[in-house]
């Protein structure tokens, strides 16, 4: 469980990862929020988003995506 900025108790893992990519990057490209909105999707990995080619789309994806 965490509390502050926009943290207000329990949340998913990913949902917790995508907040915490956009506190950690601030603005992000367009090309970067769509790979975040993507984030967390295990059921199919679009290639073009897995940039570390690691088979998930993960904070990393949008880390690179984002310059």
């Amino acid at each position: 469980m965490i509390y502050g900025y926009e943290f207000d108790g329990f949340h998913h893992h990913v949902e917790t990862a995508k907040l915490m990519a956009k506190l950690l990057l601030g603005k992000l490209t367009p090309k970067a929020k769509e790979v975040l909105e993507y984030m967390g999707n295990f059921s199919y990995v679009k290639p073009e988003f897995d940039y570390n080619h690691n088979g998930v789309i993960d904070f990393l994806d949008v880390l690179l995506a984002n310059h």
